[in-house]
């Protein structure tokens, strides 16, 4: 029975305005749709001007702040502090708005900004007129970072990564992918044909040896092979052993939790 309990709500994200922005038009717009306003004059009242810019990235981060800038050039000059942070950063790509101007683009975007800025960081999109575009990090980085985290895992286990060594991926690569792991659990047992869309979706399994393909004319079938389905099960078991074991014995004693 589906629990009639709903999901919380996010709290509104506090929004930490740039010094190139100015004090009264932006400012006022986000607080006439009551969210909560932190301009850089009131975190740093002595040298707000002169602050350098990694500084306030590096505290609008800690405290969990959404960003709004007008620095075009934030990213060419600042990714590493960028990367290294949790920062949402919404930016106008014109410098040379007057502040009425800048004011009525956000305004023009507020659903939009506030949809964007309840997904994790860090990453930098551009305001413009009508719509809200990731600029940073672009969608072939954002996978590399995201694949990183199996590097950063097989360093913490003192083990290289199969992937930098030149070696076949682990099976564990494959079974994340939510496509792919359909098409395993569709093709248990006998021969199926699978559209020539499922092709390159397939390719890691094959790699991994979790699947066979078998061509006919214009038709690949894929069937899974147990082998490479108990070279999988060794890897979690690996990487997850605790885990895998509580969860085991829940299963056993029919825990439901």
């Amino acid at each position: 029975m589906r629990s009639s309990r709903r999901r919380p709500e996010p709290d509104p994200p506090t929004f930490f305005i740039d010094r190139g922005l100015g004090k009264h038009h932006v400012a006022r717009v986000f607080a006439s749709a009551k969210y909560t306003v932190v301009l850089m004059r009131d975190v740093y009242p002595d040298d707000g001007q002169r602050v350098d810019d990694e500084t306030w990235i590096e505290r609008a981060s800690a405290e969990g702040w959404v960003a709004l800038t007008k620095d075009a050039a934030l990213v060419r000059d600042h990714a590493a502090a960028l990367s290294t942070s949790t920062l949402r950063v919404f930016s106008l790509p014109n410098a040379n708005l007057t502040g009425p101007e800048m004011a009525a683009r956000f305004e023009a975007n507020l659903h939009r900004i506030a949809q964007q800025a309840r997904r994790p960081g860090p990453f930098v999109d551009v305001v413009h007129p009508d719509r809200v575009v990731r600029r940073w990090p672009p969608p072939a980085r954002r996978s590399r970072a995201m694949s990183g985290c199996w590097d950063r895992l097989q360093a913490r286990e003192g083990r290289g990564c199969p992937c930098r060594l030149g070696r076949t991926a682990p099976p564990g690569h494959a079974a994340t992918d939510p496509r792919r792991g359909a098409i395993s659990r569709r093709n248990r047992g006998p021969l199926r044909h699978q559209p020539a869309g499922g092709i390159s979706a397939s390719q890691n399994l094959r790699e991994a040896g979790l699947v066979d393909v078998h061509a006919d004319r214009q038709r690949r079938f894929h069937v899974v092979r147990p082998d490479g389905l108990g070279s999988l099960e060794a890897f979690l078991t690996d990487l997850w052993p605790a885990s895998l074991q509580r969860l085991k014995r829940a299963v056993d004693g029919g825990d439901d939790r």
